[in-house]
């Protein structure tokens, strides 16, 4: 009989750890910054590609500018011609530029373009048709508009 009228202590439950609602709001939370953190990442990227192809087209430009130096003329013809002329096609040609950039920052062939207006080789257009960055102000090269486009140096 001492024993029923024993009374067991009553165990009180612990709250502890997290409720299945504080869960979500945390994952919820982490997720819409992964997705803020992604989307400027991208934006980055896309403008460090931007940054690349103006910086190909300035060596370009400064390759012509030293082949205008030298023949006091621009290369004529088109992007294949000028890599031609500006690399040194021939073992007694010089070399202004040891590769014109045939392939864009996306591995995309023929990402720029070279017009020598008319042929007269006393002017050019280089341009760039694919820019990532989206600019309301795009440039003329020839008869075409394009994101980028460099003339020669005054």
């Amino acid at each position: 009989m001492f024993f029923a009228k024993m009374k067991l202590p009553t165990l009180k439950r612990k709250q502890s750890g997290f409720t299945l609602l504080e869960l979500l709001i945390v994952v919820a939370i982490i997720a819409i910054l992964i997705s803020i953190g992604l989307a400027s990442f991208s934006r980055v990227q896309k403008s460090a590609r931007d940054t690349q192809r103006r910086s190909d087209l300035e060596n370009i430009r400064g390759a012509l500018e030293q082949y205008y130096a030298d023949y006091n003329n621009y290369p004529t013809g088109v992007m294949s011609d000028l890599s031609d002329a500006l690399e040194g096609s021939n073992p007694r040609s010089i070399v202004y530029l040891n590769e014109v950039q045939t392939l864009g920052p996306l591995g995309t062939a023929d990402p720029y373009i070279y017009d020598d207006s008319g042929g007269s080789g006393q002017t050019y257009c280089l341009g760039s048709a694919t820019m990532e960055t989206v600019t309301n102000d795009s440039e003329t090269c020839g008869s075409n508009d394009y994101g980028f486009v460099l003339t020669p140096q005054d």
